[in-house]
């Protein structure tokens, strides 16, 4: 189930995949060579469309790339030694260490290495292991500092797919589906290789299966904080068709009465759940198809809200903070914060007056045409690429939000070259910019005692080498 959480974060995060996140992914390869090949088409069409762009020589290039990076405003940079291969992913797991995603051309060879930022000592952590490769694009780490992958095992009737996570003594951990209750007890499976209907459940302590639910496609079992059950879909047998899969309904199951309750909300296609508020509220990513959704499921009051369904998400991104159990939803020149109850705590206009790009865009004149107007509310897209907030993290203790205003995604059109890293209050409020100028960067992290936030990054003129720059706060 945690795989799917992060992959429904993915899905928001990285609109322009949206995609890619689902259970049915294509072919990780051919995914690979396609990012790169438009990452290189862009360049290409950058260098034609500018005649002063100066890389002749190493050494012209060398002091450009010193001299940006030094203009950057990072409190340290570390320069990668992948050798040859390309960095897709970073997860901190201390202040001086990354775990980073590294890929041949192709995708055709993935791994994850080790890396020390201050030595630049790296060591790899996990390889292909027989048939079982690492998933292209599946390292992941949420904002309370859990960090995740996935492998894939390519059989002639099926693919197999594992996910590992690093437990506290930082070594990989095979989980899967697997969801521990709260106490410790027991481990609800509704992915086991048996390929068992309904969801089991195992007894740490004896490891005797039981099998708790009985529907084909049950999924997502959420536990409830005292461990007495735990809310899942529930599968009704039905088939949504359009390759949304089985019907499912929100249902509970209580350990105690070995009783399985149907709560009384809408079936249908649920997506992904995970809390809001343990034992309180659910959040579903219930999008399908080409459009983007998110519901919130008070259990106490038996009422759900959609508070995300569209179809329009170029400028959509969400975070859940897990401190103060909110939900946070930048879209549409606002960051609207949501609680339990699907109500809106705040709306925070995005910040604006940091430079030329961030100014706010003036209203569009009337068309005389019945075609619609794009709205922008930055400067920054207006005629060119999509520009605006993106890839929120909060820090682990919940207050605050860091994220990247600038170029979303990469186009021709972009009129800056990446994004900016940005810091505010947990709602949105009081940004500040961290970085001077705007620069490519994949992703950003906090490291987990929440003093420094690291950011994988490029420069322009040498997509191939990578960067993991560090700002202390």
């Amino acid at each position: 189930m945690v795989h799917k959480k992060i992959s429904a974060i993915l899905l928001l995060v990285t609109l322009s995949i949206i995609t890619a996140c689902s259970k049915d992914s294509a072919d990780s390869s051919k995914e690979a060579v396609t990012v790169r090949q438009e990452q290189e088409q862009v360049s290409s069409q950058l260098d034609q469309a500018d005649p002063t762009n100066t890389t002749s020589t190493g050494t012209e290039q060398a002091v450009s790339a010193e001299e940006k990076i030094a203009g950057l405003g990072f409190s340290d940079v570390s320069k990668l030694d992948l050798d040859g291969y390309y960095c897709e992913n970073i997860a901190a797991i201390n202040a001086n260490e990354v775990i980073a995603e590294i890929s041949s051309d192709g995708a055709e060879q993935t791994k994850l290495v080790r890396i020390n930022l201050k030595t630049g000592e790296k060591a790899i952590f996990q390889d292909t292991n027989g048939d079982e490769k690492i998933s292209y694009y599946s390292l992941g780490q949420d904002d309370s500092g859990v960090v995740e992958w996935r492998t894939i095992t390519n059989s002639a009737n099926q693919s197999i797919y594992h996910t590992y996570k690093l437990d506290s003594h930082q070594q990989a951990v095979r989980v899967d589906d697997t969801q521990e209750s709260p106490d410790g007890k027991w481990l609800a499976d509704p992915n086991n290789e048996e390929k068992d209907e309904g969801i089991w459940g195992a007894e740490r302590s004896s490891g005797v299966r039981k099998q708790w639910t009985t529907g084909i496609n049950d999924d997502d079992p959420l536990w409830l904080p005292d461990s007495s059950g735990f809310i899942f879909l529930h599968d009704t047998g039905d088939n949504l068709g359009d390759g949304a899969g089985p019907r499912y309904e929100l249902a509970k199951y209580d350990l105690g009465k070995h009783k399985v309750t149907i709560l009384p909300y809408a079936s249908g296609f649920w997506g992904n759940i995970e809390w809001l508020v343990p034992g309180e509220s659910v959040l579903a990513y219930n999008g399908f198809d080409d459009g983007v959704g998110m519901k919130i499921v008070n259990l106490d009051t038996d009422k759900e809200y959609q508070i995300v369904d569209t179809s329009d998400f170029d400028y959509l991104w969400s975070s859940l903070n897990s401190v103060e159990h909110q939900l946070l939803v930048s879209d549409q020149g606002s960051f609207t914060i949501y609680g339990s109850s699907g109500e809106p705590l705040s709306v925070v206009p995005w910040p604006t007056g940091f430079d030329m790009y961030t100014n706010k865009h003036l209203s569009d004149p009337p068309t005389q045409t019945d075609e619609p107007v794009r709205q922008y509310y930055y400067t920054g897209g207006e005629q060119g690429g999509r520009f605006g907030p993106s890839s929120m993290r909060y820090s682990p203790d919940g207050k605050q939000l860091a994220y990247l205003l600038g170029a979303m995604g990469e186009s021709s059109d972009d009129k800056v070259e990446g994004t900016r890293i940005a810091l505010a209050n947990h709602d949105g409020s009081e940004t500040r910019l961290l970085t001077n100028d705007y620069v490519r960067i994949s992703n950003i992290h906090w490291t987990p005692d929440g003093q420094s936030i690291l950011a994988l990054f490029t420069l322009e003129e040498d997509r191939k080498q990578y960067y993991i720059g560090t700002i202390n706060l």
